[in-house]
């Protein structure tokens, strides 16, 4: 790149502009930034692209991961100082840049004029804390709905059914009138009869959707049976609804 960037052609100028954009103090500290988050996603990135995801483990590794990132927030200077000190000036040094507050301006459209004593301070607030605050919002509106949806009807898989109620699966029975066609006193009476499950040793207790609807006969608990097909095809996350 800087080989290219001495060019006197349009080859050297987009180099040029290329270069100045990668040793922007900004854009580095966002690569270390990201990359942090990054590795914290992987596990769940790859489990919900395996062709046979299991929802309520999905559900529950992206539970942990927002969990991870809410403790994040609530210890960003302590993160963000980790970050720093450890990959950030460490690139700065090896690309030498000099971090530096950038010059305040009476006026900015194109960012804000945070107040702050040092660079690690302006950075935290402009860069690290925003983008951990929306990961955090992005994470509850794409699985939150769907989390919710799932605590109530993974309570009819006999493994979590001691857990759960017919009542618990009201609002989700109201939800899916249109599939379950039958009134509430035949469905309390199949899902009482679904309640023989209790009875069973956990160690035999089928414990995910396929396991269940492997042992649930359609002619004798035809709700329960539809409604386990929707659990078993819901997406994990909100952009497929």
């Amino acid at each position: 790149m800087d080989k290219i960037s001495v060019q006197r052609d349009e080859s050297g100028t987009r180099a040029t502009s290329l270069l100045r954009a990668i040793c922007n103090t900004e854009f580095i500290i966002a690569i270390h930034v990201m990359n942090e988050m990054a590795a914290l996603f992987l596990p769940l990135s790859e489990a919900l692209q395996t062709p046979d995801i299991d929802l309520i483990k999905s559900m529950s590794m992206a539970k942990e991961v927002l969990d991870i990132l809410r403790i994040k927030r609530g210890n960003a200077e302590a993160e963000f100082h980790s970050i720093n000190t450890h990959l950030v000036l460490a690139s700065a040094d090896q690309l030498d840049i000099d971090i530096k507050l950038p010059r305040p301006t009476g006026h900015q459209v194109y960012r804000e004029n945070h107040e702050a004593s040092f660079p690690e301070e302006f950075y935290r607030r402009t860069v690290h804390t925003p983008h951990l605050e929306n990961l955090i919002h992005q994470m509850e509106v794409r699985f939150l709905p769907t989390e919710q949806l799932c605590l109530k009807l993974k309570y009819l898989i006999p493994a979590f059914l001691k857990r759960g109620s017919f009542l618990a699966l009201q609002d989700t029975l109201d939800m899916y009138s249109c599939d379950v066609d039958s009134s509430l006193s035949v469905l309390k009476a199949e899902y009482d009869r679904w309640m023989m499950w209790s009875s069973v040793p956990n160690s035999k207790l089928p414990a995910n959707i396929l396991e269940t609807l492997a042992v649930c006969e359609p002619s004798s608990f035809p709700n329960i049976h539809t409604l386990l097909h929707l659990f078993g095809t819901l997406p994990v996350n909100s952009n497929t609804w």
